[in-house]
């Protein structure tokens, strides 16, 4: 073996085993699969209870006191007055100023029979005129064709009807009658009323401009489409040029680099000589302050800057080699993508399935949050409070919505790194569906293994969660101080960090394996064991695959907003060219972004398999394409000596 990749030795060598094509694979981490199927089955119990006694039309129609929904006929929910009535026809909520909410025909309006003061009120009791039109307009109880009067309701008088009214505005969409009172009836004095009307004027303007904003995207549909599928085009052109390009680019980022960070620290430090001298050229009961204060600020400004030139020029010198060979890697990772393009379908089948659970999740939520219990106040209106059963099912929907995304995420990287370890095994010339091969692989071996994968990932994401909402009441509460939140911001790092540490070497398991077949804690093993063995290899792989993929986005994105802006300002009927471009460039980088982590994750998966390769076939005939073998030859003996026979022994049969 030579030195220059180890085997590492954390107890979870795999030296037993010979890497070869389609060794025989067995059934993993089927505990973790029957759980996970266990869960899912609790996500339909909790799905099942939701959409039975969940009620989204409360929020959607609005109720009255008695937990009737408006514009509706109603069942019984408890044993008080007024309830289980019929609400046909009676579609706005209209809230009295005692809090009495009503379900009425239509809002009263300054147009209606109601004879308004000034200040918008109505004294229903005035006189007989004003309580006929109260009557008239449904805001009593006794009369109603409705409502029962019991006469103990609370700001109602013994003849049914509140003691006043006001005019009000239905909000559309919302069926709420919005108050258009300024004036407060007790004090006299503007109340809090002309706020709401504010808001509300804002709110019109609002949902006018998105009207607007919406009407533009129709506009431009085609247009968004047809960039959409230029994204996608230039996405993948540019992964498939890096097999020939990726070297040219990475040397020129780091010149610029290397000579920006130069030139930073020359004119720093030209900066701060200029500064001392004429700092020092005063006499001393003539110097500010403010610029000596400057002074120091950028002295420690020109500290910093050399310090990090000076250790980023050593990091590239000592890893030269190391970032050459992460450089052919992703160019021979960019010919193995080439040579499978169904590969790009997997991110997209990702995307769809998490949308998918996105949108199955949320209305689960919002039926789960009306399933309330129902209880009586004491002026006997009926009021919604969430149970204890509600906060189980929050729970337990919050972390499966956890769950079900990383396993998504999970089994993408499982599938990519699949599909090129089998083009690697196979000496680049596996003929079959890669794919279709790695997704049996994946539900017929490694499900188990996945689920376990991605349930430690949102174990983590819940526990920041929950540290969150426990900084939220925490304020809430008003027991917030420094402290408090000094060890909160530490405890949302410390978390944040593990988050991306787990993901780190759950995406190297995974890879494992695809190689191996193993369980996940054997193949995070002995993927900690090669990354440790191989840090400056794994450390170049990640660095090169963060400046390529950001050189991707930013041309793809950077391109499409540049096209999108010409395209949209020559049509008339696109009013927002500027808005809907941001809009294309967004999009345009999600496209990118799940192009280039297909390379990264091809790059990653590829970096794996010759390491493990190396480290058990280099005595004997490793499968790495030659042009690999012939770079990695360069820093190791033992492969260099490998090539040599190979190319002995073929001259020798020629």
């Amino acid at each position: 073996m030579g030195k220059g990749f180890g085997k590492g030795g954390c107890g979870c060598t795999t030296d037993e085993k010979d890497l070869k094509p389609d060794h025989p694979r067995y059934c993993q981490d089927l505990l973790w699969a029957a759980l996970f199927i266990a869960f899912c089955i609790g996500i339909f119990v909790v799905m099942g209870v939701a959409f039975d006694e969940g009620e989204p039309e409360r929020i959607l129609y609005g109720y009255d006191s008695y937990g009737n929904i408006c514009g509706r006929s109603n069942p019984k929910r408890i044993d008080v007055p007024n309830s289980g009535l019929d609400m046909s026809g009676r579609d706005s909520v209209y809230i009295l100023p005692s809090g009495l909410v009503l379900c009425v025909p239509e809002c009263p309006e300054t147009d209606s029979t109601l004879s308004f003061d000034p200040a918008g009120i109505i004294y229903c009791d005035f006189d007989t005129a004003n309580l006929n039109a109260c009557k008239e307009a449904q805001i009593c109880l006794s009369n109603s064709s409705v409502y029962n009067f019991v006469g103990n309701e609370t700001g109602v008088n013994s003849n049914g009807c509140p003691e006043y009214a006001y005019k009000s505005e239905e909000i559309p969409v919302l069926n709420r009658c919005l108050p258009k009172v300024v004036t407060d009836v007790v004090g006299g004095s503007v109340d809090a009323a002309e706020k709401v009307l504010n808001e509300y004027a804002k709110f019109q303007n609002a949902q006018a401009e998105l009207q607007g904003f919406a009407q533009s995207f129709v506009n431009a549909y085609e247009i968004m489409v047809t960039l959409a599928v230029l994204s996608a085009i230039g996405s993948f052109t540019l992964v498939a040029l890096m097999r020939c390009c990726a070297g040219p680019i990475i040397y020129l980022i780091i010149f610029i680099c290397s000579v920006a960070l130069l030139a930073a620290t020359g004119i720093l430090s030209y900066i701060v000589a200029k500064r001392a001298d004429e700092y020092y050229d005063d006499p001393p009961d003539q110097r500010l302050e403010s610029d000596e204060r400057d002074l120091y600020i950028f002295i420690g400004l020109l500290v910093f800057v050399a310090l990090f030139a000076l250790i980023f020029i050593c990091i590239i010198c000592g890893l030269r080699k190391k970032i050459y060979s992460a450089v052919q890697i992703f160019e021979e990772a960019s010919k193995a993508l080439f040579q499978m393009p169904t590969v790009f379908c997997v991110p997209v089948c990702s995307l769809v399935s998490i949308v998918i659970w996105l949108v199955v999740w949320g209305l689960t939520m919002v039926y789960a949050a009306t399933a309330n219990d129902h209880a009586i106040d004491s002026n006997g209106w009926i009021e919604y409070k969430i149970s204890e059963r509600q906060e189980v099912m929050f729970v337990y929907l919050v972390f499966a919505l956890y769950w079900l995304i990383q396993l998504f995420l999970a089994m993408e990287e499982f599938i990519i790194a699949s599909c090129i370890v089998i083009w690697y095994l196979h000496e680049q010339k596996y003929k079959g569906f890669v794919v279709v091969k790695s997704v049996w692989r994946l539900f017929r071996y490694h499900f188990g293994s996945l689920c376990q994968g991605s349930f430690i990932v949102a174990l983590v994401q819940f526990a920041r969660a929950i540290v969150d909402y426990v900084e939220y009441k925490t304020k809430e509460a008003g027991q917030e101080s420094c402290i408090i939140k000094y060890f909160f911001c530490c405890l949302r790092c410390l978390l944040y960090c593990l988050q991306k540490c787990v993901q780190f070497i759950n995406k190297n398991a995974y890879i494992e394996i695809a190689i191996w077949g193993d369980s996940f804690c054997v193949s995070a093993c002995h993927a900690l064991s090669i990354l440790t063995s191989n840090l400056g290899l794994i450390a170049s792989v990640n660095g090169v695959g963060f400046l390529l993929a950001f050189t991707i986005k930013v041309t793809v994105v950077a391109s499409v907003g540049f096209i999108a802006f010409l395209w949209l300002d020559e049509e008339e009927d696109v009013e927002d060219a500027a808005a809907i471009s941001i809009f294309c460039m967004l999009f345009a980088y999600v496209i990118a972004d799940a192009f280039t982590d297909v390379y990264d994750m091809a790059a990653e998966s590829l970096t794996i398999c010759f390491l493990e390769d190396y480290k058990h076939n280099s005595d004997v005939g490793m499968l790495a394409p030659e042009d690999l073998k012939k770079l990695m030859a360069k820093s190791d003996k033992t492969l260099e000596n490998q090539i040599g026979r190979k190319k002995s022994d073929q001259n020798h049969s020629v």
